[in-house]
């Protein structure tokens, strides 16, 4: 198995497998980021997961992509940085 085909720890495998990216993010700890992944999946009722991708928390949805960028972008990250 090649490393495309790996599938992160704790990531959900449908998420994973066809979701779409709705934001990366630098900085924070990773129970940080589970917090505020968590946040916004309640507020919006959108499955959302994330995991690492070279040093970054990749952010997927297969949920309403427009609505989950929009509740991203108005969530406090604290320190974190959101792309």
């Amino acid at each position: 198995m090649n490393s495309s085909e790996t599938k992160p720890v704790g990531c959900d495998p449908e998420i994973y497998r066809d979701g779409k990216c709705v934001a990366l993010i630098a900085g924070g700890s990773a129970k940080e980021i589970e917090s505020f992944v968590k946040e916004v999946a309640l507020v919006t009722g959108e499955p959302i997961d994330w995991h690492y991708v070279a040093g970054r928390a990749r952010v997927l949805t297969t949920g309403d992509v427009v609505k989950v960028r929009e509740q991203i972008m108005l969530s406090e990250s604290g320190d974190m940085v959101i792309a």
